[in-house]
């Protein structure tokens, strides 16, 4: 299993989300490929714990549909299949622009003064070619939005949906990633967002994750699936 070759000691009492967390940003940005099996007892060593964190852990990540525990076989990552891509952007696309509508009301000059700072950031990733700094800024941007709709359940599976984008982006956009007019399209919703702009910003906010299913497409179409 291609995981870092230095140990990494923990405390018991937090194991289980270090353990978690570190596992989730391996699957997300492809150093654990799609169908790649995950040896728990190679986990436990690399983190110095037992095997009882390591298996919460993964337990977590299968409720997240990142690893499927397979009785009689152990644990492998996910692989992901054009179904699960097209559906997933369906409802994000949806509930960003539901977010969108919920947070105009809510947005201050701060706000808008922090999602400028933000999309020159996301702008010079961009730029810089960076996708782990673009991809950081692109969800900080929406995240922020997310946050002002003020409603913890949209904000709990918003998060959930981007954190499989996330893992799309990383493992099959490659170079197409800095293709496009995303920022454009943030320089946009943040014009409408200072309008107060309800149905401008819920468009605006919807095209742009539109543009990103679209290009999911195109790339799963050239991959001749």
């Amino acid at each position: 299993m291609p995981i870092p070759k230095q140990t990494e000691k923990v405390q018991h009492q937090t194991a289980k989300d270090i353990v978690f967390g570190s596992v989730l940003d391996w699957i997300v940005t492809g150093v654990l490929t799609p169908g790649e099996k995950i040896i728990d007892t190679d986990l436990a060593a690399y983190f110095s714990v037992s095997r009882t964190p390591v298996r919460e852990a993964l337990q977590s990540l299968a409720e997240l549909e990142l690893v499927e525990i397979i009785p009689s076989y152990g644990t492998k990552v996910t692989t992901i299949n054009w179904d699960d891509v097209k559906q997933n952007y369906q409802i994000l696309t949806e509930l960003q622009g539901f977010a969108a509508r919920l947070a105009v009301p809510n947005i201050s000059e701060e706000d808008i003064a922090q999602l400028e700072q933000i999309n020159a950031q996301f702008a010079k990733a961009t730029a810089d070619k960076d996708p782990k700094e673009r991809i950081r800024c692109d969800e900080e941007f929406h995240r922020l939005i997310i946050q002002r709709a003020d409603n913890k359940y949209l904000y709990q599976y918003l998060n959930q949906l981007m954190l499989r984008t996330r893992r799309i982006q990383y493992i099959f956009f490659g170079e197409t990633l800095f293709k496009g007019p995303s920022v454009e399209q943030h320089a946009e919703i943040i014009e409408m967002l200072k309008k107060k702009d309800v149905e401008g910003t819920v468009r605006v906010s919807m095209a742009n994750w539109q543009a990103s299913a679209e290009k999911a497409q195109a790339i799963y179409e050239s991959m001749g699936e």
